[in-house]
């Protein structure tokens, strides 16, 4: 498959798509003489993608299935704009890019997922800016103790 670079919205995956100067029509769009990445020989995209959709769990795997964010991978990554494309092609486009791994048959883009990481208290200490507080929580911190 050839992924033109006006399919992304991530200005990373476009200049690296412009990088590799090939040439060609756009499988996806059918734009004729643009930059294209081309799944059959180029894999520069393929970790990026991997490392995107190791973040999602299926909810079937979820010990609390009641998770009111749990969507459709295209959802989540609809709403991220990595991609300027219709939500019905970004399944397609990932599994040309994460080709190699075999995530055409894989689960997460047959139910709904969710963002494990975002209900695990102590990554979120760890890892936001946030600690595990509510926004009005830091912003009360912010405003009258850390001045």
């Amino acid at each position: 498959m050839k992924i033109g670079f006006e399919c992304f919205s991530e200005n990373v995956f476009i200049s690296m798509v412009k990088s590799l100067k090939y040439i060609n029509k756009c499988d996806v769009t059918n734009t004729k003489n643009t930059f294209v990445y081309d799944t059959e020989k180029n894999t520069e995209l393929g970790p990026y993608f991997e490392q995107i959709l190791e973040v999602f769990t299926p909810i079937k795997y979820s010990k609390d299935c009641q998770y009111k964010d749990a969507k459709f991978i295209e959802d989540y990554i609809a709403e991220w704009n990595i991609f300027n494309v219709a939500k019905s092609d970004i399944k397609r486009i990932i599994v040309a890019i994460c080709k190699n791994s075999n995530v055409e048959n894989n689960e997460l883009f047959n139910e709904k997922v969710f963002i494990q990481a975002i209900h695990n208290t102590n990554y979120m200490e760890e890892n936001c800016i946030l600690k595990g507080f509510s926004w009005d929580d830091f912003c009360n911190d912010i405003k009258f103790s850390n001045r």
